[in-house]
């Protein structure tokens, strides 16, 4: 999905006078997400954004907004979804920056918070004169508390890493482009992986409040093309193990830039950054007969690589020269990512 620049411009100004922030901009252009970054004492640890373990589940009685014809809409629409367990937006506080959550569903999540960003869009083109699900979430909950609050809605909380790594010549960052049979924002490009922080198993939720550790279940799902699955059994994956040995040789790493709020959808998303050195990882995760080969069946098995020596270079290598067909949270967690995969590479 692509805005008209008209459109585009229209919604974000329309944000930025709403919740009075400074939206990410990035070569001129302003997008519909505000930025949060780490603290340098966190970048190594990606689980030092968690707060508490969750406790308390979200129910219907918590919503203030709920829109039932838009759930049944994408129910209805042969997308892929399901109804899991989230982790879904508290708190937030930033000095450090830490997230605090409640459990909630995917589909309360599609109806309170992807509902406001469908009715945004929908009025894309005119002056925003009516958004009734926003005006009715702001009559309990200011727009400025929202930016921190998770009250309300099941605002889930989703993770998207950047992928840089050396081909033998330069650092190369990975793209991709959601598929159309996605439950949200089919066809635009975004990063991997790009996923919904949950808890895959009832029993073992406590402990799978680790953002490491869902991170390394979804770069074998979306990167190798991995069945999703609540086995453990996925850290013998050779794809994992190569990337694990990597880290521990200090040829890759994981690394925490910080947090984006998504406005349009008022969710949040931990941005990470996977930094690999190893020149001769991308030729192994190509090599035919590979057992570690990259199958990237989430992102229209193709995937697009970007220079990021040079922000101009960068930009102009992106789709269409365009930043507005991305995921909203997809722009700080690239720019940000490239900023941080630089700093480390000039530093080795």
């Amino acid at each position: 999905m692509q805005l008209s620049p008209q459109a585009y411009s229209n919604m974000t100004d329309y944000l930025a006078r709403l919740y009075d922030v400074a939206l990410y901009t990035v070569q001129g252009m302003s997008h519909p997400v505000i930025f949060y970054p780490a603290q340098a004492r966190q970048r190594n640890h990606v689980d030092s954004i968690l707060g508490h373990i969750p406790s308390a589940t979200l129910s219907k009685d918590d919503f203030t907004i709920y829109d039932y014809g838009y759930l049944h809409s994408l129910q209805n629409s042969q997308r892929h979804l399901f109804n899991g367990t989230t982790f879904a937006l508290k708190q937030i506080r930033t000095k450090p920056l830490r997230i605090d959550a409640h459990f909630g569903t995917y589909y309360d999540m599609l109806a309170t918070c992807y509902s406001m960003e469908q009715e945004l869009i929908d009025s894309s083109d005119s002056k925003f004169i009516r958004l009734p699900l926003r005006s009715q979430l702001h009559r309990e909950l200011s727009p400025k508390n929202s930016l921190s609050d998770g009250r309300g809605r099941s605002a889930a909380i989703g993770c998207v890493a950047l992928i840089v790594f050396n081909d033998g010549e330069d650092y190369q960052a990975i793209i991709s482009r959601r598929t159309k049979s996605h439950a949200t924002r089919s066809d635009s490009y975004h990063l991997l992986p790009a996923f919904i922080f949950q808890p895959m198993s009832e029993a073992m939720r406590d402990s799978e409040w680790s953002i490491e550790h869902h991170f390394y279940r979804e770069w074998l799902e979306e990167l190798f093309g991995m069945a999703e699955s609540d086995s453990m059994d996925f850290y013998q994956h050779p794809a994992l193990v190569d990337l694990r040995q990597m880290q521990d040789n200090k040829q890759a790493g994981l690394y925490l830039t910080g947090m984006a709020m998504n406005l349009l959808t008022l969710r949040p998303e931990i941005c990470m950054l996977t930094l690999i050195h190893d020149s001769g990882w991308w030729q192994r995760v190509n090599a035919s007969g590979s057992p570690i080969k990259v199958a990237p069946s989430e992102s229209r098995d193709e995937l697009l690589l970007i220079p990021i020596a040079e922000d101009d270079n960068l930009f102009y290598a992106l789709p269409d020269k365009t930043l507005t067909g991305f995921v909203p949270q997809a722009i700080p967690a690239l720019w940000e990512g490239v900023t941080l995969a630089r700093e480390i590479i000039n530093n080795l």
